[in-house]
């Protein structure tokens, strides 16, 4: 305490401290929101929107800082996205994807704290969030200015969190997680300026209300209790609810004990799950609601475990945040096998970091990541080397790092940052890390199971050799591993000096020192502070300085075998949360927690307490590394802020200068200007603007600070004057604004461009066209006229549509006509724009098959690249169930990998279910995926049977075959015959295996059918002990289980849609293009079109005459049969057409002529005879007769 009040009066005084100059966002990812092709999610603070266009490959388009502040929050209306962050709501023009603007906010009246995701929702003009301790209600109307209409207080007796909600008409559903009790609110929100509490139902487990949705059309709310229960209430009468029916408990076997969030669409709930993905659930009886289906996003992608929200798409896909680990899209057109097809991690949750010849080095969960620092203002992501698990980065020299994980221990070459090389992965060495002194490397390894201390001959990093280890749980012999998890003798911290080496050891255990002179001999030497907590332990020069959770310690440790304290620092509320280690820059020890914290070592045996600085809003991260959180170069400080980011500061005088705006420009367009200028030194970006001076009404801002500066104002009027004031605000909150300043858009002088949109320009339409949409487009809105002639705008005819951007009308066509139209456009401003359409009606009538436009029917064929071709009954077929049962209680699973063997005590069940196609089935084959092989020296046989009945796979095991019926026989009732068998022998991972269930080569085949389920039992032999065991992937992982069936014929066909010609005097011919491999036919009719009776049959297609048998026919259509006694081969069919020849509709009356011989004189007299009269009679191009 000697050393409080001075230092309070010195902080008080101080003149120089660490300004913030720089970011690197990043952070947990919770939440989303997708509109169209476009997804939008946070990391941390960080905006980040995708194109998801090809949903197993999101591109990332653009990004967006909000700062210190998370985002908890996200909804899309229109062209507009409304964020809820930790200082209040944004709402962001996302009309350019690429060029995010934020154009209006209301901030609360102080920053909330988001550790977790909550919600936002725009319904109409209102925006409604939640954030920990308040439902907020805003009226978005003018989204330039949103305003804050009323809101709803957690009662002040409450315990947990509001977290989300859901609205439904005049209500809002509000749901209270993480407390005892806590309560789904139902709230009147009539009256948005006075939201009400109608009633209030409290739940029955441990964590609270995590989520809830309404379904309108039956007035059933579901409300989920997080992690454990989901209930379905009647809401007919709002202020009573009446329960329908749970599905789940409250015991840790919960069906539901890993659902977090959920999302209702129809009969079906979509759930995120913890280590699995998505839950489907089937809520069509809400008293009787089941798990239809599970996404085992985690079987696929390993990183996706923890989940948050879930939002899907319109395109059949769901999407699910997954915290630290990114966000994930899974394919849910077929809803009772989905499919996940992407993951993408973010970067999420930082563990640690080093600096290297500017470049930032860090570990951010399952991301290693190099930043460029070049420009600490500014820094700037290289690349991702590799994807990695969480843990930390500690250099062990200029070259190399290693990277301590939950699973392995890797050393990485850093001599290059931009080149980062993976030179070892020291794989049974997980919970690991050490210090390198003098060609020794002394670690600790913990991970409960192996508490030890380990010595490493590192003369070569990447070829360490074991010379040395020390059990730390007495009783426990090398290589010390325990049976069971122990955490009271789990070493934390380690530092070596000379001969010996120092460990903080277990919570309670003090620091053990080691004599460490003969590796293959580890002495223990002595103890001290014994009952403390040590996470961090450093040594410079003769003094040791220990931090016990409360304390910083100096020790004198010239005798290092009796360490002497010599001095206390009383760090209290400052101390950090976890263990980290303690740098050294220039006289002071650094420790990060709560704040900064800088311990003058100046006299090393009395260290003091001088300066500590909030230097970002979190502190250091609660993580799973053990650090560095900070790092020195020179006066710039790197550290993180919690998980969410890393910034950059710079040690010297306060800084109180606003950023100094220079080369401001504008380059104006028509309807757009874009505004630049550079400030020196990182700042954010902010356009206030009108038409009118002094009076600004509208915003353009970029929160994420840079010194390059670009906002883009659109939607502009032309020949507009406006304006603005350009603003710069940097990270210490000085602020710079410009005077008024003014530009002007161009005038518009440019026409409309005509797109011409249907019939494509110079398109033949097909024979038979009788009546088509003429279709063109503007790029502005635009009045627009047509005619068959050119003419000047205002003498032509208008289009039905004015004042748009896609204009048409309908027309009516005949064959063999060719058409022509002139088009002019006007704009808002005068400007004139023409095209000219030229388009036909065609002689006859085909169909390349590049589409299915010209089809009607089609039966088991498929039409793709400009052929027809049979579509054979799908032969892969997915199981519908699958598990693993055994004896062993934790043995048991329906949703991760298959396994047989151990002395049969893991055994595998498998369904499936085959459509009723119909035809004869042939034969029939299981393959499975070997991926793993326990005790390869051993040699087995796999046998299958016929299970007896079916079984629910999230509840069987070796005595259940669902959650309440008993099998008659433990491991599952069979038929004893052995349908097939597989001889395993030596290590088979990454190979196919296959039994054959119909067909010669079965041991003992099984009658399978088209339209049949059926269920198979996988075991090994009973007799004897043998320990080996086949590990399988699941229908929720790649490689999943499959069977194989192949018919023994195959047919399909294909009917043409009606050719009705406009004009016809009689059928003409029929052409074909075709192939038929060897066993494979196709044969051709034609059928009247309104009967469908069959009038030509068997056509070759090489010009047939089909002139007398559809003489009188008014309308067809085309029939092609193919089959193929030769699966998979087909025939395949690429083109058909027929002609015809016209009849006339003929309004225009023949033209007569005659000619006479010899001709008259002038009075019209002949004179002479014979007189030959001659008539010539034509009818347009056709001559009728001559006579």
């Amino acid at each position: 305490m000697l050393f409080l009040l001075p230092f309070l009066h010195s902080v008080a005084e101080a003149e120089v401290t660490f300004n913030r100059i720089g970011q690197f966002p990043g952070g947990e990812t919770y939440v989303m929101a997708i509109k169209g092709n476009t997804l939008f999610i946070n990391t941390g603070p960080l905006l980040e929107i995708y194109d998801v266009t090809d949903r197993g490959n999101p591109v990332k388009i653009s990004e967006l800082s909000f700062g210190d502040n998370s985002i908890g929050g996200l909804d899309v209306k229109d062209n507009y996205l409304y964020v809820l962050h930790e200082d209040g709501i944004s709402i962001v023009d996302i009309s350019n994807v690429s060029n995010p603007i934020v154009i209006g906010w209301n901030y609360f009246e102080g920053p909330r704290h988001f550790h977790l995701g909550f919600q936002a929702t725009v319904k109409g003009d209102y925006l409604y969030v939640v954030v920990p301790d308040r439902f907020i209600i805003y009226d978005v109307s003018n989204p330039y200015n949103p305003i804050e209409l009323g809101h709803f207080d957690q009662p002040p007796e409450a315990e947990g969190k509001f977290r989300r909600f859901d609205i439904s008409g005049d209500y809002a559903f509000i749901a209270e997680c993480y407390g005892e009790p806590a309560y789904l609110y139902i709230v009147d929100i009539s009256d948005p300026s006075n939201p009400t509490e109608i009633t209030r139902i409290s739940s029955g487990g441990r964590n609270g209300w995590g989520d809830v949705a309404i379904d309108e059309e039956r007035n059933i709310m579901f409300a989920l209790e997080y992690r454990d229960m989901l209930h379905a209430y009647d809401i007919t009468n709002i202020s009573n609810p009446v329960e329908l029916g749970t599905l789940g408990d409250y015991t840790s076997g919960s069906v539901l004990n890993s659902v977090n969030s959920i999302f209702l669409e129809g009969s079906f709930i979509y759930a995120s799950a913890y280590y699995c993905g998505a839950y489907i659930i089937d809520v069509s009886d809400p008293s009787n609601m089941s798990i239809y289906s599970k996404a085992c996003v985690h079987c696929e992608f390993p990183k996706a475990g923890y989940v948050e929200d879930i939002i899907k798409d319109d395109k059949n896909y769901i999407y699910i945040s997954h915290q630290c680990g990114g966000f994930s899209i899974t394919d849910v057109s077929d809803l009772k096998n989905p499919d996940p097809v992407a993951w993408v991690p973010t970067h999420g949750r930082f563990d640690s970091l080093i600096v290297k010849d500017n470049y930032l080095l860090t570990v951010a969960e399952d991301e290693f990541l190099v930043i460029d620092v070049s420009d600490p203002e500014e820094p700037k992501l290289v690349y991702r080397p590799f994807i990695w698990r969480r843990g930390e980065i500690q250099p062990v020299s200029d070259d190399y790092a290693f990277l301590p994980s939950w699973s392995m221990w890797r050393l990485i070459d850093i001599s290059d940052p931009t080149n980062i090389k993976v030179v070892k992965d020291y794989e049974e060495y997980h919970h690991t890390e050490g210090v390198l002194r003098n060609n020794r490397m002394y670690a600790i390894q913990g991970g409960q199971y192996y508490n030890r201390f380990l010595i490493f001959d590192a003369t070569d990093l990447a070829n360490m050799t074991l010379i040395g280890e020390y059990c730390l749980i007495p009783g426990v012999s090398p290589p010390c591993h325990a049976d069971e998890p122990d955490v009271e003798y789990l070493p934390y911290s380690i530092d070596v000096k000379g001969d010996y080496a120092y460990i903080g050891v277990g919570t309670e255990r003090g620091i053990w020192i080691f004599n460490v002179s003969d590796p293959s001999n580890i002495e223990k030497v002595s103890e001290i502070l014994n009952g403390s907590f040590i996470p961090s332990i450093t040594i410079y020069g003769d003094y040791m300085y220990a931090f016990d959770g409360h304390d910083l310690i100096a020790f004198d440790i010239s005798d290092p075998e009796n360490p002497v304290e010599t001095n206390r620092v009383d760090i209290g509320i400052y101390h950090p949360s976890s263990p980290h280690p303690i740098p050294k820059w220039k006289n002071y020890l650094v420790m990060y927690g709560n704040e900064l914290l800088l311990i003058n070592i100046s006299d090393p045996a009395h260290p003091f307490l001088e300066k500590t600085y909030k230097i970002t809003r979190e502190g250091a991260p609660g993580t799973s590394g053990d650090g560095p959180f900070v790092w020195f170069e020179g006066d710039y400080l790197y550290a993180m802020d919690g998980w969410r980011s890393i910034y950059v500061f710079k040690y010297g005088e306060e800084d109180t200068t606003p950023p100094e705006i220079q080369n401001l420009s504008v380059e104006v367009g028509i309807f757009s200007a874009t505004i630049t200028w550079q400030t020196d030194e990182a700042a954010d970006s902010l356009i206030i603007y009108r038409t009118e001076p002094g009076n600004y009404t509208k915003n353009a801002y970029i929160p994420t600070k840079t010194k390059n500066h670009s906002i883009t104002l659109e939607g502009l009027e032309q020949n507009t004057t406006y304006y603005f004031l350009v603003q710069s605000t940097d990270w210490n909150g000085n602020t710079y604004k410009t005077e008024e300043m003014s530009f002007t858009t161009k005038p518009d002088i440019y026409p409309p461009v005509i797109t011409i949109v249907n019939p494509n320009e110079g398109e033949q339409l097909p024979r038979g066209t009788s009546e088509i949409t003429v279709k063109i487009e503007t790029d502005e809105i635009a009045y627009c006229q047509y005619g068959e002639s050119d003419f000047d705008y205002g003498e032509g005819i208008d289009f039905p549509q004015q004042g748009t951007t896609l204009h048409f009308f309908n027309l009516s066509v005949s064959d063999g006509k060719s058409y022509t139209f002139y088009y002019k456009c006007k704009d808002r401003y005068g400007n004139i724009g023409s095209a000219v359409h030229h388009f036909s009606v065609a002689s006859e009538w085909w169909d390349h098959f590049d589409d299915e436009a010209k089809i009607e029917e089609k039966n088991n064929v498929l039409v793709e690249n400009g052929e027809v071709k049979i579509k054979s009954p799908e032969n892969k077929f997915y199981p519908t169930k699958d598990a693993r049962i055994s004896p062993i209680g934790s043995w048991n699973t329906g949703t991760k990998d298959l396994a047989v063997g151990a002395s049969d005590d893991l055994r595998t069940l498998i369904e499936f279910s085959l459509p009723n196609i119909g035809g004869e089935v042939g034969t029939v084959k299981l393959y499975l995926y070997a991926y793993n092989t326990q005790h390869p020296s051993w040699n087995h046989t796999i046998y299958v049977h016929l299970l007896e009945g079916s079984f629910d796979e999230y509840h069987v095991n070796w005595t259940y075959r669902n959650e309440t019926e008993k099998w008659q026989n433990e491991g599952g009732d069979f038929d004893p015959t052995i349908i097939d068998h597989y001889d395993t022998s030596g290590e088979f991972e990454g190979e196919w295996i296959s039994f054959t269930l119909k067909g010669e080569s079965a041991d003992n085949l099984i009658d399978i059918n088209w339209g049949d389920t059926f269920a198979l039992l996988l075991k090994g032999p009973s007799e004897g002990y043998n320990p080996r065991n086949d590990w399988f992937a699941s229908k929720e992982m790649d490689n999943k289980p499959y069977i194989e069936v192949l018919p023994s014929s195959v047919e399909g066909s294909i009917v043409s849609i009606p050719i009705t010609p406009t004009s016809l005097q009689s059928w003409d011919k029929f052409y074909a293009d075709y192939e038929t491999p060897e066993g494979t036919y196709i044969g051709f009719s034609i059928l009247d079109a309104e009967t469908g009776e069959i009038l030509c049959s068997n056509l070759t297609g090489k010009g047939d005459d089909i002139s007398a048998c559809l003489s009188g026919v008014q309308s067809i259509k085309l029939k092609a049969e193919l089959w193929t006694d030769n699966p998979p081969a087909t025939p395949i069919l690429k083109e058909w057409r027929v002609s015809w020849i016209t009849g006339r509709n003929d309004t225009t009356p023949p033209i007569t002529t005659t000619e006479i011989t010899p001709q008259p004189n002038e009075k019209g007299w002949i004179n002479s005879t014979p007189v030959v009269v001659t008539f010539h009679r034509s009818d347009d191009s056709d001559v009728a007769y001559t006579n």
